[in-house]
């Protein structure tokens, strides 16, 4: 069968031909569809699909970034994620990914890593708490979440009052004063949310997002640091990257690093260098 689909960079349209019995047998009745670039257009992009034949979310994620293969929890009991956790915690995962698109959890979590003050707005009793849950317990161990979830009500009475805070809503984003959310620029947090949405294990899914939020702590507060330390004096950017690479034995990209920099930025409070964000442009 045909699906008409329309691509989220450049609009255009075309079909594509999807497996009445892989729809039938996706998982939670959602399936991810790759779109490789020359099928619609020059772009590439991911399609999810429900079994109603229903289109769910379209999603842009580089296939080609890498994030640093470094797990935090690995080695841990503390890190392992059972059943009985998903239980205890009152997260379901399920839920979930059938009702928050990857492009909004994917905007959810820059509010985070930016230090952003955020209220998302939902009316689905159930949907709000196992999401609460889900966030707070994804960022336990690392970031300081500000964050709300409201009725669609309550948001329109009080519109006002939110007016400083970064407003989601289970669709779209509704109110992004600072400006720190453009869809085409934010590869990691798309790149994080599509590991999660790929993986079909529940635990593993929250594991994966929980590891890469810490990870994102841990390197951005380690550059932090060091900026921090060195005050007046000047850092070398490959300097802070091999002392970054060798503490954590990873590889850093460059899209990553420009990542940990924004973090530095908004949620430390930390001044970059001018000097090594030029260097950073000068590579994309």
């Amino acid at each position: 069968m045909n699906i008409k689909v329309i691509c989220p960079v450049c609009r255009k349209k075309g079909e594509i031909e999807v497996s009445e019995t892989i729809l039938k047998n996706a998982p939670r009745g959602l399936v991810a569809i790759n779109i490789a670039k020359g099928t619609i257009c020059s772009d590439s992009f991911i399609v999810y699909v429900d079994k109603n034949l229903n289109i769910r979310d379209y999603f842009t994620a580089d296939f080609q970034i890498d994030l640093p293969k470094l797990f935090l929890e690995e080695s841990s009991e503390e890190g392992m994620i059972t059943d009985e956790d998903l239980t205890k915690y009152g997260i379901n995962i399920d839920l979930i990914k059938l009702n928050i698109s990857p492009t909004i959890l994917a905007f959810i979590l820059r509010g985070v890593f930016l230090g952003e003050k955020i209220i998302i707005v939902l009316d689905n009793e159930r949907l709000i708490d196992t999401l609460s849950n889900f966030l707070i317990n994804s960022t336990k161990k690392s970031f300081k979440i500000d964050m709300a979830i409201v009725s669609t009500e309550e948001y329109e009475n009080n519109r006002k009052d939110y007016k400083k805070s970064l407003v989601i809503g289970k669709n779209e984003l509704l109110n992004d004063r600072r400006k720190i959310i453009n869809p085409k620029n934010i590869p990691i947090e798309r790149r994080i949310v599509q590991q999660f949405f790929e993986e079909l294990d529940d635990k593993m899914s929250l594991f994966l997002i929980r590891n890469e939020i810490q990870k994102a702590f841990e390197f951005s507060n380690f550059i932090a640091k060091k900026l921090r330390d060195k005050g007046e004096e000047k850092l070398d950017i490959n300097i802070l990257n091999s002392e970054l690479q060798d503490k954590y034995q990873i590889k850093i990209t460059p899209v990553y690093l420009k990542f940990l920099f924004d973090i530095v930025e908004n949620n430390f409070k930390e001044k970059v260098p001018t000097s090594m964000k030029l260097v950073l442009k000068t590579i994309f």
